[in-house]
């Protein structure tokens, strides 16, 4: 996830010098000088690089491996109110979601027809309040030096709800991606149960708490 401010561009001086290496005129955060080429065209970055050099890329990891966490019902059904794993967004922030990787392990009791499940979902309303029962997770800055934090609260594997009495309750207002599969058992026994999500959206959405 990617969190952003917005600025002011007004009177924004733009230079440029020719040169290889870039003039760096102070440490990160401040003004810098154009980077340019020898033939005196501007060097860009991908946006998202920009984004993660400035240290305002995050991300953050539920389960290890073969390990799979166990929240939303247990693992056998889909619980927006005990979901696997929640970014609650805080007034005055706006995050983009850039990459969600999601990979399920098969049960082992599975049956022929059997339905896997993932769904990505956003609650424009509300944030979380707190309740339910999960596990706290850190958001960890992809630029490894920069000491900025996430603003927002991450959790995962909740086994108890959310609650609408706490205004935490989970609105379904917006599918941003959704997986289901069904398991097929040969004869043999050997069993096709794979289910996968990578969310990698373009454009991204903004998701911003007012």
């Amino acid at each position: 996830m990617a969190e952003i401010n917005f600025s002011n561009l007004k009177d924004l001086p733009m230079s440029g010098r020719k040169a290889l290496t870039p003039v760096r005129l102070t440490s990160d955060g401040a003004n810098e000088t154009l980077w340019a080429g020898r033939d005196g065209s501007l060097v860009t970055l991908p946006w998202k690089q920009a984004l993660v050099l400035e240290g305002r890329c995050f991300m953050f990891t539920v389960g290890t491996l073969s390990t799979a966490i166990t929240g939303g019902g247990n693992g056998t059904i889909l619980d927006l109110d005990q979901p696997e794993a929640l970014i609650s967004v805080p007034a005055g922030t706006a995050i983009m979601p850039l990459c969600v990787a999601v990979q399920t392990n098969c049960p082992a009791a599975i049956t022929d027809n059997d339905i896997t499940q993932i769904l990505l979902c956003l609650d424009k309303d509300y944030k979380w309040n707190a309740d339910g029962t999960s596990t706290t997770e850190t958001a960890l800055n992809m630029r490894t030096d920069m000491p900025r934090a996430s603003a927002c609260a991450c959790q995962s594997a909740f086994t108890a709800d959310m609650l609408s009495s706490s205004g935490s309750d989970t609105t379904h207002h917006m599918d941003l991606c959704r997986v289901e599969t069904k398991a097929e058992v040969a004869a043999n026994g050997s069993v096709i149960a794979d289910a996968k999500m990578l969310y990698a959206p373009e454009p991204a959405p903004i998701i911003v708490r007012s």
